[in-house]
Order: structure tokens, then sequence, then C-alpha cells
């Protein structure tokens, strides 16, 4: 449960200071500096929110048997991967 609770507070975290930003950006209240010092810092939190989230896939391998890895590699999309550790998620894309 700890993971789940510092994921739920990263993603508010994010959604907070996006929202912020798209609001500071359409009422043309933001500067340069600004803007660039707030995309950066919404950008390590999404990368302490990856970080968590695959984190919590090495941490589920290291508690299961080999068949129940298999499984878990080919409900995850890993399937003739072996060897290559590759994430990816089907919802996951690009939010432009």
């Amino acid at each position: 449960m700890k993971h789940s609770r510092h994921t739920v507070w990263l993603g508010r975290k994010i959604v907070e200071k996006e929202r912020y930003l798209d609001n500071l950006f359409a009422d043309q209240k933001i500067d340069q500096k600004s803007l660039s010092d707030m995309t950066i810092g919404i950008g390590k939190l999404q990368g302490q929110l990856r970080a968590v989230h695959l984190k919590a896939h090495l941490e589920m391998k290291k508690i299961l048997s080999s068949q129940q890895i298999d499984r878990y590699d080919t409900l995850r999309g890993y399937q003739g991967n072996r060897g290559r550790q590759r994430h990816h998620h089907k919802n996951h894309g690009d939010r432009h």
C-alpha cells in the first residue's frame, strides 16, 4: 500500500501543477522562465511516478514463480521479448 499512496499523491500533484500551468498560460500570466521552471518540475514528478510504477513491476516479479512470471509477462504484453526488459502500456499513449 505504501507505493499506492505515493503513486496517488504523485498523480494528484501532477494534475494540480498541470492545471495551474494551464490556467496561467490561458490567462497569459506566465513568462518564459516560469514556464520552463514549471514544466521541468512537472517532468520530475512524472519521472518519479514512472519510477514508482516500474519499481512495483520489479517487486512483483520477486514474489512470483517462473511460471507466474511467464504468465505475467504474457499479460503485460512482453511475450517474445525475453532477455530484454521492455515496458509498454496500451493505454499510456501521448495525451496531446
